[in-house]
C-alpha cells in the first residue's frame, strides 16, 4: 500500500469557501506557533520524518527550515500572520544546524560539507550570495546540502 487512507483527512461533498478556508489557514499557522518548543528544540518532528535523523529537524524538507519558509510565504501573501520572530528563529536554527547537523545517523558526507560551518556543497559551490533570491539555490546534492543552502536562503529573505 502506498498510503494508509487513515492518515488524512477524507474529501467531502462540500462546496469550496475561501473564508473556511482562510480560517482553517489561521487556525494552523496559529497551531503552528504554538507547537514550537523553543529556539533550541524547534518543532517536534513526526517519527516517519525523523527516523534515524537527529532531533530536532532543521531542513527544509521536513524540519524548521520548511516551517519559516512556510510561514514566511503565508505571510508574505496575507494569509495569515505568525507571531514567530522568524528570522531570529532562521538565523538561530543556523547555528543549531552547524554545531550538529541534522543528516541521517552514520551518513558520510563528502569532505566539503565536513567543514564546520561550511555554507558549500558537495561540488565546492557556496550557497547562493544574491539578499533576496527568488528560489532557494540548486545543489549537486539535495539530501546532503540542501539544508545549510536552504536555511541560508530563508534567512536571508527575511531580513
Amino acid at each position: 500500500m502506498l498510503y494508509h487512507s487513515e492518515a488524512f483527512e477524507s474529501l467531502t461533498d462540500e462546496p469550496w469557501d475561501a473564508a473556511r478556508v482562510r480560517t482553517a489557514i489561521r487556525a494552523i499557522v496559529a497551531d503552528t506557533d504554538a507547537s514550537l518548543r523553543g529556539p533550541k528544540l524547534l518543532w517536534r518532528a513526526d517519527a516517519w520524518d525523523g527516523w534515524h535523523a537527529r532531533s530536532p529537524m532543521k531542513d527544509l524538507y521536513v524540519g524548521a527550515a520548511g516551517v519559516f519558509w512556510a510561514l514566511d510565504e503565508l505571510r508574505r501573501r496575507d494569509h495569515a500572520e505568525t507571531k514567530l520572530d522568524l528570522a531570529d528563529l532562521a538565523l538561530r536554527s543556523v547555528e543549531l544546524f552547524r554545531a550538529r547537523p541534522d543528516y541521517m545517523k552514520g551518513m558520510k558526507l563528502p569532505r566539503s560539507c565536513q567543514v564546520r560551518g561550511s555554507r558549500h556543497c558537495s561540488r565546492g559551490r557556496p550557497a547562493s550570495s544574491s539578499s533576496r533570491s527568488a528560489s532557494p539555490p540548486a545543489t549537486s546534492s539535495p539530501t546532503i546540502c540542501s539544508a545549510a543552502s536552504a536555511r541560508t536562503w530563508t534567512t536571508r529573505r527575511m531580513r
